[in-house]
C-alpha cells in the first residue's frame, strides 16, 4: 500500500525522470566561482586579449577568448591556453570539493524518489571526475544519467538536457529539471523540459522565475510537495 501511494506522483504529473544540477543544488560547493572566473580572465588578458573583452561566463569566456586569438592568427596559442585554463579550473574544482558540504535532506529525498520509481540524473558544468567524486563523497547514490562538461556543450546550451533525455529514454514532458542557477533553468526550458528552481545556491527567486522556472522552492527536498500535485 505504501508503494502504491509512492507511485502516485509519477502518474499524476507524468514525470518519470528528475534531472538535477550538482553544485548549489545537491551539495553546497566550496568553490569561489567568481574568483575562478577572474583568474581565468587574467590568464587570457596576459596573452593580449583586450581588457574589455566580455567573459559572459567562465566556460563560454574561454571559448570566446580562444576564438579571438584564432581570429588574430594565434590559434595554436589559443589551444594551449584553453588546456591551461581547463587544468586550472579542474584544480580549483577539486579544492572546492574538499570544502563542500551537504545540504540537509537531499540524500533522503533522492532515496524516496528512487523508491517511488523515478529515474534520476545529474547535469553539471564540472569536470567528470569531480562529478563522480562528489556523488561518492556525499553518498548521493545511483543515478541513471551523469553528465559533465566533457559529454557535450554545457549549460546554458540545452545539449546536456537533450542527451539526458535520450539516455533516460524519456520525452521532454516526462522530465523535470531542478537547479539553483539561471543556466540550469534556461537549458531545461530550451529543451522544452519543465524546471524548478531551488534557493540553496546562486540564484534568487526573481532571477530563477525570470529564467523560466515554473516554481521556486527553498531546497531539493521541498520538490516533494510539488510532485504531489499537478503542475
Amino acid at each position: 500500500m505504501l508503494g502504491q501511494r509512492a507511485m502516485q506522483p509519477v502518474r499524476a504529473n507524468g514525470f518519470r525522470f528528475l534531472l538535477f544540477d550538482l553544485d548549489g543544488t545537491l551539495i553546497k560547493p566550496g568553490t569561489d566561482f567568481a574568483a575562478m572566473r577572474e583568474e581565468v580572465r587574467i590568464l587570457f588578458l596576459a596573452a593580449g586579449v583586450p581588457r574589455d573583452f566580455p567573459f559572459r561566463h567562465i566556460l563560454g569566456g574561454i571559448d570566446d577568448a580562444v576564438d579571438w586569438l584564432g581570429a588574430h592568427g594565434r590559434a595554436e596559442e589559443g589551444r594551449e591556453l584553453r588546456g591551461k585554463a581547463y587544468s586550472f579550473i579542474e584544480q580549483r574544482e577539486r579544492e572546492g570539493l574538499a570544502r563542500a558540504v551537504d545540504i540537509p535532506g537531499v540524500v533522503e529525498a533522492l532515496e524516496r524518489w528512487r523508491s517511488a520509481g523515478y529515474q534520476l540524473g545529474i547535469y553539471t558544468r564540472t569536470h567528470p571526475d569531480v562529478l563522480r567524486d562528489s556523488v561518492a563523497k556525499f553518498r548521493l547514490g545511483r543515478f541513471e544519467v551523469l553528465l559533465s562538461r566533457a559529454d557535450c556543450a554545457p549549460k546554458p546550451d540545452p545539449a546536456q538536457v537533450h542527451l539526458a533525455l535520450q539516455r533516460a529514454g524519456v520525452a521532454a514532458e516526462q522530465a523535470l529539471a531542478i537547479g539553483d542557477h539561471v543556466f540550469d533553468i534556461q537549458s531545461a526550458r530550451a529543451a522544452r523540459v519543465r524546471a524548478v528552481g531551488v534557493l540553496t545556491g546562486s540564484g534568487t527567486r526573481d532571477a530563477l522565475l525570470a529564467a523560466g522556472a515554473m516554481h521556486v522552492v527553498p531546497a531539493v527536498p521541498d520538490v516533494d510537495g510539488l510532485l504531489a500535485k499537478p503542475f
